[in-house]
């Protein structure tokens, strides 16, 4: 989750309801709120998670003594977003191309990520106004989301700093949401049909044994309040827009411990959170 560099102005359209974020966030409480967040949230929050099936197995036909699978199923993604989504940091495949290993049994799957490093949900309305991108989406029938966390690069610096507090996170949060709810109304506007998924974050910045080496108590609490304010602020994109959300947080909680789903560098997936989000997104889409 580092700068992009190379990314143009673009002018920020705001739509939907701006909640403001809670004025007092400690790690603590930050905490306590991820045992409170919904897995899956599809037009409002406290939707009950019933485990799903990845994808049904194909039903087959019999002909006299031949029998064969019927029709296969072909899908095909679009992810926008950051490195979370599109980084090999791992040396390893995205999350959204374990997907389409692991169901590649029952059906094809075509990814198109244009996710990229460091970019942020004004990178993704820049990304998605390419007439390129709008082709790829008209073609296809899930589109995912993974951005928001790299918004809060600079705000982040300050509150660690102790130059601000968490309050300087309230009008990230709402240029976050205003550019998800834009960019899935784009993308419902070039595809009716197409559903969306929005992925939140176990954390915006460093988590595991990594964060505990490297980040001071005062850097810990202020990443942990960011990631609070960054979900809350895609989740409120995705009620705004009637699309799912997804929680990388809960996710990843239950796959037990934080550090071996991390990389190296304690911010990006490992092999293993990259198989634990493929099998989320799997399941979000089997709802």
């Amino acid at each position: 989750m580092r700068p992009w560099a190379g990314v143009g102005a673009f002018a920020l359209a705001s739509s939907g309801v701006l909640a403001p974020l809670p004025p007092n966030i400690t790690a603590t409480t930050a905490t306590a709120y991820a045992s409170r967040e919904p897995v899956v949230v599809t037009g409002r929050a406290g939707t009950g998670v019933v485990t799903a099936g990845i994808l049904p197995r194909q039903p087959h036909t019999t002909t006299g003594s031949a029998t064969r699978a019927s029709k296969p199923i072909h899908r095909r993604l679009v992810v926008f977003g950051d490195s979370v989504a599109n980084r090999p940091e791992c040396g390893c495949q995205s999350f959204a191309g374990r997907y389409a290993q692991l169901v590649r049994d029952r059906a094809t799957v075509r990814v198109d990520n244009l996710a990229g490093d460091g970019q942020t949900t004004t990178s993704v309305l820049h990304v998605l106004a390419q007439p390129h991108t709008r082709q790829l989406v008209a073609k296809a029938d899930t589109v995912v989301f993974v951005a928001g966390a790299n918004d809060y690069q600079h705000a982040f610096a300050e509150v660690s700093n102790s130059e601000s507090d968490v309050a300087a996170y309230r009008i990230v949060a709402q240029r976050v949401q205003a550019n998800l709810v834009t960019a899935i109304r784009k993308v419902g506007r070039i595809n009716p049909l197409a559903r969306v998924i929005t992925f939140g974050y176990w954390n915006a910045f460093k988590d595991g044994a990594v964060a505990q080496a490297d980040y001071t108590p005062q850097q810990r609490a202020a990443a942990a309040a960011a990631t609070v304010s960054a979900n809350d602020a895609i989740r409120r994109a995705a009620q705004a827009t009637a699309s799912s959300y997804v929680s990388s947080r809960k996710a990843f909680a239950a796959a037990g411990g934080l550090t071996p789903l991390l990389a190296a560098d304690g911010d990006h997936p490992s092999q293993v959170g990259n198989d634990v989000l493929a099998r989320t997104l799997a399941e979000a889409m089997a709802r």
